[in-house]
């Protein structure tokens, strides 16, 4: 797994008890501040209807 101190980890729980465990990379903050602006465009009551169960 390539872990070093400070990694964060995720653990994942299956339906059937099984567990797995992966490392979570860290978010970078200012790509998603650029981008945040373009993403509207899927920000609307007819877009949460239509995605909702997905």
């Amino acid at each position: 797994m390539h872990l070093e101190f400070g990694d964060t980890l995720a653990w994942d729980i299956q339906a059937d008890g099984k567990i797995s465990v992966r490392r979570v990379e860290p978010v970078d903050i200012d790509y998603l501040s650029a981008i945040s602006g373009t993403l509207s465009e899927w920000n609307s009551a007819k877009d949460d209807e239509a995605y909702r169960d997905l």
